[in-house]
C-alpha cells in the first residue's frame, strides 16, 4: 500500500448489522450522510464494492459500501512542522558539578 489517501463523503446512511458474535465480525463501520472518509492507497477503479477506511467524522476505522460514498479528491499532503531553530550556550549546563565529601 503506497502512501495515497483519498477522501470521499457519504451520500447514504449505513449501520452494520450485529450478530451478537463480535469474534467473527468483520471490522465493518457505521456512516451517516455527509461523513468524510479517508482511503489510504491507491484510489478503487470501482466503488461497488467494500471499502476499508477511516470515519473521520465519527473516529472509527472498518470497512463500509464503497456504492454509498462519493469520491472528492485526494487528500492534502500535511508537511509535518517545522522544528524551531535553537542555539546552545556552551556557558550553561544542564548538569550542575557537585562537591563529594570524602569525609562523610
Amino acid at each position: 500500500m503506497d502512501g495515497e489517501v483519498h477522501l470521499y463523503t457519504a451520500m447514504f446512511g449505513h449501520a452494520p448489522e450485529k450478530t451478537g458474535n463480535e469474534d467473527e465480525e468483520p471490522d465493518y463501520i457505521s456512516i451517516d450522510i455527509g461523513d468524510i472518509l479517508e482511503v489510504k492507497g491507491p484510489r478503487p477503479t470501482t466503488n461497488d464494492t467494500w471499502m476499508k477506511g477511516h470515519n473521520k467524522n465519527k473516529g472509527t476505522t472498518g470497512f463500509f459500501p464503497g456504492n454509498f460514498v462519493e469520491y472528492v479528491g485526494p487528500a492534502p499532503k500535511v508537511e509535518p512542522p517545522a522544528l524551531p531553530a535553537f542555539k546552545l550556550d556552551p556557558e550553561s549546563s544542564f548538569v550542575k558539578p557537585v562537591k563529594l565529601n570524602a569525609d562523610s
